[in-house]
């Protein structure tokens, strides 16, 4: 009967057979039996759905007792067998499994088919294992397949089944006694099969893989000579035609590999690349395994690179595992195929980042290893080798980069391999390498002790496990070389020390004749002694460390980033030899090695940054040695790259920090620049809150806040400087001694301690702290080398604290040691060492002490000639040369050795200009010229002792007196004439001003990158000198900025005498100066110490009735006048102290000038006289010498009409400036009023002022009132006015002149003080009254030759007439002295150049007359007049 007939019948019979019928169940039997004989011929999917849906259905009706229960639930679970493998459902597979167990389950033991059956369920198992990696389902299908198989009969299909799974198991889980199974039934499979069996070719393959496994796994090297001889079978059993004979190629490769990998030699792998040649040419470019052949041969070429350095191997590579990506890509090959792939072409890419220094390579090499990485399970045969790439390719990053994060994760990475390896495993050696290098790298990055020994351990045992002849061997020896003696470096074990160095040439001399593999061990042997010489000192270490890395360098074959490495380390070496023999040509080759390894232009970030932090110290070390600022300039610059290149949190960060506190604050010895000072100490800062205790570089970085701490101390004398900067000490010593005793960097603390208390002593005066200092030094000078450039200065540093103490004690022998060790200190200084300045000035001291105390016959000479000396040495700093220059005057003078005095003077007045300039701050400059106050005095009077000119001794005078307002005129004269003539040259010149001006007033020393706007205010300065060139160079220019001719100071007496008056220790004169010349006139009368006596008499003391800017007294009765005559007849009047000044200084200078009158002029009459300067006698008013009683003319006053400037080129500045004319033309006046000021300040009578103002200039000007303003808005209101007048409180700053302020404000007190002037130019201002205290006053001394007040700053920002007060003026006298002058001026004759002076001299006779205040001069003396 035909089949579908009987299928359509019995499915008939069952639809129409109902629920629990027993006829179904025969029904069902049918139909199965119909559609399982049909899938059994054609496997058609209806067929196959049909059969089991048939058949579940019998399944599930079947009685307990079924005689077909064993055939119906095989087929069964064959029929979702074979449904699965077409349609790759799960459920068939998991209702396979299910239907196999049932049947294993009622199938007994001994029934026949019982071993098949747990044979196809052990199948079943591994296929759904392949499909979801559930390995519960592989170790199923291994139980199920160990008990199907009979390993005394054998049954070669059963045996393969289960040596593949446990092969799998094994992959995943690495368990070795997987692999022992399955090579145990692999040799089996192969013993069984016949000889001429096509398939023992893919058995020996499969056993030569699992020995190749066991023996990485194991080492053994049997299982190494085994697995290439099945390989050789496995390929010798093979034919060219077979589709796997390229696979069988490529393996025997894999064991040569394998070879050389056991026993480094280089033939095996020259023997692997030649069969994986072989096999890619063997393999048509369609073969399924092409991808893998091709990174095989990739891989041996990557291999050989790394022995060879040949750079086309390493290419050839990287072309080959591209090309097997790309067509793996093409197949669709599973992702998880390629983890062998992906790790080769990382490792690859790896090699090409190191050997160009390219970070993108870099990125790219771990991005593919940790492709690898991922791809691989955690329990897979290639896991820990990929991992362990991964690590190493993070560690490399880490050397390129320097970022702190790749070195952590290389390490875990490293770690998480060690852990998981077994103590033979073949890459253990390796693994033990890597790691120990990439934690060295931490112990140098951090400094952590724990690092070095954990680092020592793995070192260790990596030596231990790897054998005599293998090629890893030397790179072990000299990594635990170098940390042997690293650990030397700091604990001073001289066993790790020979263990090291012994280790390091071990390894030199295994790879002599290598090429470039020897010079990484030459490199590693220099190294070796440069830590061995950083303990030790020995000039010998460091010479052996130099030769070593020189021979390295000659061996780096052709290797860019490697060259440039070799060159850096030998600069590395030659500063260390440097610092020990002080050799000049020493640091010449240093600095040579490290450009020439910046030209090379092939570097790393990482080698960046190492290269310019060894450029910064080489150069500073010069700048220490020759004093050339260029040096110091180049030191900065690579220290400013070195951060910028360096993230925030990276740990190499606070070196580069630490160098740039160093350097700023070198250049602040040279420059006195405060800011330089402050940045650096804020950088140290920084650089001590980050670093811990046990860091490498502890003692070094605390030491340099100490220094600058212990600088700044010099500065201010704020103890808790100094304080701080011992405690900075006691710790760095404190570090070096936990190291060793003997530490090299002991003595430095030790004379750093010293130094320190020598200090405090100082200031304290306490006997302790200098005896300290003496026992600091002392050690610090027996622990320094004896010859050496160190030993001298802890001599000089001795030295000095025996002279503190001398000071102290009168101790004879304390200033005889002092002088000696002084002495000596000098003679051991070259003589164009920087620092021979110092030591000369010292010695020049301690030598005149010792002419004074000592009586020493030579003393004075040797004094004098060291003073001279300090002066000549050009390669020292600017201001030890002008001291030492000033010294040496003074000692010559004494002698009267004049001529010998003037040569010195000449070389002394040359420095001041260099000292001055507008690239430090004013409060900088103010320190500076208080250093030679008084000078130009001196220097004018010895000049005229030795006979020179009168004009000489003037213009010597000029050049020592208003240097910070010379800077401000020579920035704003001889504009105008070259904005006509060369309007885009000015351009550029006032935009330059602009920039600096602005800049000089923001530096900031917060953070480092305030630091690059000084260093632009340097440059801007160097633009500066090239454009006053350019300038100069254009015709009617010539003189642009240049001092004035002989003929142009004449000029200058046109409209009456100028007077300069000079008082030293040496003589006192006035130099007077009219159309006809310069004449001399001595002042014999005049003593300085008389002259110092007076000065408190005219400080403005202030009460509440005074426009001086002191707060309101609690008791309103107080009405006390401090500074006025006093009950103590032994004190000096006021009126005594003019007389005396009229006697001995003006009367004489009018003589001499013929401007005494006869009494009966009109004060408006009266010639004028400018007064110039002056030192201590600019503070004194000379305008109100003489006596001052009724009809008394006896007096200034009645003589001449006083003007006052600070120095000629100011009077001279202000004279070019576009006049504008007082009357004749229409003013805006703007007054600024404040009745009342917020804070405790007396109210002020200023009504009647505002009210006399209004009424007298009403005729000829427009008044604007403001009061009450804030600052901004009188600034403002200043640009547009041409007179202005303030009534207001003013102060006086008693420390920083520049701070001296008139006191404004609404709401809140405002002051406007003298530095808000330094931008700014009024273009249209005349004339400025300031009727406040004291805008005319300095209360600083040693200042009094720079004018540094309110009137004066007034006069630079373009006022050409200036009203201030030399005092606290009374609020009544202010009113009335104000009210006439404006009266005066309205009536003056129009053009006239008098007219603002004679209106104040006016306005002070009235009130000088009125009330009989005759002898009350400090009622009507304060007011002067400043300008033409």
């Amino acid at each position: 009967m035909d089949v579908d007939l009987m299928i359509e019948r019995g499915q008939r019979a069952l639809a129409e057979a109902p629920e629990g019928h027993p006829d179904r169940l025969q029904y069902l039997e049918v139909l199965f039996a119909l559609f399982g004989d049909r899938c059994s011929n054609k496997r058609h999917d209806l067929t196959l759905d049909n059969a089991i849906r048939y058949g579940e259905q019998l399944a599930a009706m079947m009685p307990d007792e079924y005689p077909n229960a064993n055939t119906l639930l095989q087929s069964l679970s064959n029929f979702f067998m074979y449904r699965y493998q077409l349609a790759r459902n799960m459920q068939d597979i998991d209702a396979a499994i299910i239907y196999r167990q049932r049947l294993s389950d009622v199938l007994p033991v001994n029934n026949p088919g019982y071993m098949s059956d747990l044979y196809g369920l052990g199948q079943m198992f591994q296929a759904r294992f392949r499909r979801t990696e559930n390995m519960d389902d592989l170790s199923l299908a291994i139980v199920h397949l160990t008990n199907a198989s009979d390993p005394e009969i054998g049954n070669p299909n059963h045996l393969k089944a289960l040596a593949t799974c446990l092969s799998e198991r094994f992959r995943r889980r690495t368990e070795i006694t997987d692999l022992d199974r399955a090579i145990e039934y692999q040799i089996k499979i192969i013993e069984m099969s016949p000889e001429h069996d096509s398939s023992r070719s893919i058995w020996f393959r499969e056993l030569a893989w699992h020995l190749h496994w066991r023996f990485q796994r194991l080492g053994d090297r049997i299982d190494m000579d085994k697995s290439l001889l099945y390989f050789e079978q496995a390929l010798q059993t093979s034919t060219e035609q077979d589709v796997q004979y390229p696979v069988l190629l490529h393996d025997v490769g894999v064991a040569y590999r394998s070879m050389f990998f056991q026993s480094r030699d280089l033939s095996h792998l020259q023997t692997a690349r030649a069969y994986r040649t072989r096999a890619l040419v063997a393999a048509p470019a369609n073969h399924p395994h092409r991808p893998f052949l091709l990174n095989g041969l990739a891989s041996v070429l990557s291999d050989l690179f790394e022995q060879t350095n040949d750079a086309l191997l390493l290419e050839d590579a990287l072309r080959y595992g591209y090309e097997a990506i790309d067509i793996a890509t093409q197949l669709s090959i599973n992702q998880s195929s390629l983890v062998p792939i992906f790790g080769n072409l990382g490792k690859a890419r790896l090699q090409q980042s190191r050997q160009y220094g390219d970070s993108e390579i870099l990125d790219e090499a771990i991005q593919f290893c940790q492709k690898a990485v991922d791809l691989t399970p955690i329990s897979g045969l290639e896991y820990l080798p990929s991992l362990m790439n991964l690590g190493s390719a993070y560690s490399q990053r880490y050397f390129q980069k320097g970022a702190s994060d790749d070195l952590d994760i290389s390490i875990h990475h490293l770690q998480t391999v060690l852990e998981a390896m077994l103590d033979n495993h073949y890459l253990r050696s390796e693994c033990l390498l890597s790691l120990s290098v990439a934690i060295t790298r931490r112990f140098y990055l951090m400094g952590c002790p724990n690092d070095l020994a954990q680092s020592i351990v793995y070192s260790e045992e990596g030596l231990k496990i790897t054998h005599e002849n293998h090629s890893m061997r030397p790179n072990h020896l000299s990594n635990l070389g170098i940390s042997l003696c690293s650990r030397f470096g700091r604990d001073n074990t001289v066993d790790d020390m020979k263990r090291g160095i012994a280790y390091c040439k071990e390894a030199v001399a295994l790879t002599v004749g290598t090429g470039p593999n020897h010079a990484i061990h030459l490199t590693a042997l220099g190294f070796a002694y440069q830590e061995v010489f950083e303990r030790t000192y020995e000039v010998e270490d460091a010479t052996s460390a130099v030769q070593y890395l020189e021979q390295a360098s000659q061996n780096v074959g052709n290797d860019p980033v490697r060259q440039t490495e070799y060159l850096k380390n030998l600069g590395s070496a030659w500063i260390s030899r440097y610092q020990r023999t002080g050799a000049a040509n020493d640091l010449e080759d240093a600095i040579r090695y490290g450009e020439e390894a910046v030209r090379t232009g092939s570097t790393t970030a990482s080698l960046e940054l190492r290269l310019l932090n060894i450029l910064s110290v080489a150069f500073s070390f010069r700048f220490s040695r020759l004093g050339q600022g260029s040096d110091l300039a180049k030191a900065i610059k690579y220290d400013q790259q070195a951060l910028s290149l360096t993230r925030d949190k990276s740990p190499f960060r606070m070196v580069y920090l630490n160098n740039l506190a160093r350097s700023l604050g070198e250049r602040y010895k040279v420059s006195q620049r405060m800011a330089d000072l402050e940045a650096a100490i804020r950088l140290s800062e920084q650089v001590s809150a980050q670093v811990l205790e046990d860091h490498l570089f502890f003692a070094q970085f605390l030491e340099t806040l100490a220094r600058l701490l212990f600088t700044k101390f010099l500065r201010t004398g704020q103890i808790q400087d100094i304080e701080r900067s011992i405690s900075c000490i006691r710790k760095s010593l404190g570090s070096v001694e936990a190291l060793s005793e003997g530490h090299p960097s002991r003595s430095d603390y030790l004379d750093d301690l010293g130094n320190a208390f020598a200090a405090k002593y100082r200031l304290l005066r306490q006997n302790v702290d200098i005896e300290s200092s003496i026992q600091y030094g002392l050690q610090a000078v027996a622990l320094t080398p004896e010859g050496t450039l160190e030993w001298a200065f802890r001599l000089h540093n001795l030295a000095s604290h025996m002279e503190d103490r001398f000071d102290s004690t009168n101790s004879m022998d304390d200033l005889a040691q002092s002088i000696n060790l002084h002495q000596k200190a000098v003679d051991l200084a070259p003589k164009n060492h920087p620092s021979r300045l110092a030591l000369l000035s010292y010695l020049g001291g301690a030598l005149e002490k010792g002419s004074d105390r000592l009586k020493m016959e030579d003393a004075f000479l040797r004094s004098t000639e060291a003073f001279i000396e300090g002066l000549s040495c050009n390669h020292g700093s600017p201001v030890g040369r002008l001291l030492c220059g000033i010294h040496a005057v003074f000692s010559l003078g004494k002698v009267e050795k004049w001529d010998k005095a003037v040569v010195a003077l000449e070389k002394t007045l040359d420095i001041i200009p260099d000292l001055i300039s507008g690239t430090i701050s004013k409060a900088d400059m103010q320190r500076l010229v208080q250093t030679f106050f008084g000078f130009g005095y001196h220097a004018a009077s010895v000049l005229l002792k030795a006979n020179r000119t009168s004009l000489q001794a003037f213009q010597a005078l000029e050049s020592c007196r208003g240097l910070i307002a010379s800077l401000v005129m020579d920035s704003r004269q001889d504009l105008s004439a070259l904005k006509s003539s060369y309007p885009g040259l000015c351009t550029r010149y006032t935009q330059c001003l602009d920039e600096i001006s602005s800049m000089n007033t923001s530096v900031s020393a917060l953070n480092p990158g305030s630091l690059e706007t000084s260093d632009r205010v340097i440059f801007l300065f160097e633009s500066l000198d090239k454009m006053r060139e350019e300038i100069r160079a254009q015709p009617g220019f010539e003189r642009f900025l240049l001092p004035p001719t002989e003929k142009e100071l004449l000029e200058l007496a046109q409209h009456g005498p100028i007077v300069s008056l000079s008082v030293s220790n040496v003589s006192a004169e006035a130099f007077l100066l009219t159309t006809a010349g310069v004449d001399v006139l001595p002042l014999p009368e005049v003593n300085i110490d008389t002259i110092l006596g007076f000065l408190r008499l005219f400080q403005s003391q202030g009460n509440r009735t005074r426009r001086e800017a002191t707060v309101v007294s609690d008791n309103e009765n107080d009405q006390t006048d401090v500074g006025t005559n006093t009950s103590d007849s032994s004190v000096p009047t006021m009126n005594a102290a003019l007389q005396y000044i009229w006697k001995g200084v003006v009367k004489p200078i009018l003589q001499r000038l013929q401007l005494l009158q006869d009494g009966s002029s009109q004060p408006s009459s009266l010639p004028r006289l400018w007064w110039i300067g002056g030192g201590v006698l600019s503070l004194i008013p000379l305008h109100a010498a003489g006596y001052h009683e009724p009809g008394s003319i006896e007096n200034t006053v009645s003589h001449v009409i006083s003007s006052y400037a600070p120095t000629l080129k100011a009077l001279r500045f202000l004279r070019k400036k576009d006049k504008v004319k007082i009357v004749g033309q229409k003013h805006e006046v703007l007054v600024v009023s404040m009745p009342t000021t917020p804070g405790r300040f007396h109210p002020l009578n200023v009504g009647k002022e505002v009210d006399a103002i209004k009424t007298f200039v009403k005729p000829w000007a427009d008044v604007t009132v403001l009061e009450r303003p804030n600052k901004a808005e009188v600034i403002k209101a200043l640009g547009q006015c041409t007179i202005a007048h303030f009534a207001c409180h003013g102060t006086a700053d008693p420390v920083e002149p520049t701070k001296s302020n008139l006191l404004l404000g609404r709401d809140k007190l405002e002051r406007m003080a003298i530095e808000d002037f330094d931008t700014i130019v009024f273009e249209t201002a005349s004339i400025i009254y300031l009727s406040a205290c004291s805008t005319a006053e300095l209360k600083v001394r040693n200042l009094a030759d720079e004018s540094i007040h309110l009137a004066s700053s007034f006069q630079l920002a373009g006022f050409q007439h200036v009203i201030g007060t030399l005092w606290g003026a009374k609020d009544r006298a202010a009113v009335e002295v104000a009210k006439k002058f404006y009266e005066v001026l309205h009536e003056a004759t129009e053009g006239s150049e008098m007219a603002v002076a004679e209106a104040l001299h006016n306005a002070v006779c009235s009130l000088r007359s009125a009330d009989n205040n005759w002898e009350n001069v400090s009622l009507w003396g304060p007011f002067i007049h400043l300008g033409t």
